[in-house]
């Protein structure tokens, strides 16, 4: 079996950071109730960081298909195999910003959760 390609495993990248990213910032949300300093603002964060993690596999999601068509391809037909990697490696380039954004986002949540918890401490 061929290795994925090196574009497939910067977006699974950039959902397993989103995964580990909302792991943090529900640890620190809990650290925050524990020491009563939890509120709107906080429980808003959290919701974002949620969100980004819900959302980046999505957005993964789209190029389910293409991934799929390299795969059955790749072993049977490496000309078409390699044109699909051509289009897959474009489409990664065109999520990218979308991806960008949710993980730059994800890191101003952290970073806001982790500067209250400092405060509460």
């Amino acid at each position: 079996m061929t290795e994925r390609p090196a574009c497939l495993k910067l977006v699974d990248n950039y959902v397993a950071g989103a995964m580990i990213a909302h792991e943090y910032a529900f640890g620190l949300h809990r650290k925050l109730m524990e020491t009563g300093a939890d509120n709107d603002y906080t429980r808003t964060l959290l919701g974002e960081s949620t969100a980004v993690a819900l959302e980046m596999p999505v957005v993964a999601h789209r190029l389910d298909c293409l991934e799929r068509e390299w795969s059955e391809q790749e072993p049977l037909d490496p000309p078409a195999a390699r044109r699909t990697l051509k289009r897959l490696e474009n489409a990664v380039a065109d999520l990218t910003t979308e991806l960008v954004a949710l993980s730059d986002r994800h890191k101003q949540v952290v970073a806001d959760l982790l500067a209250l918890v400092r405060r509460a401490s």
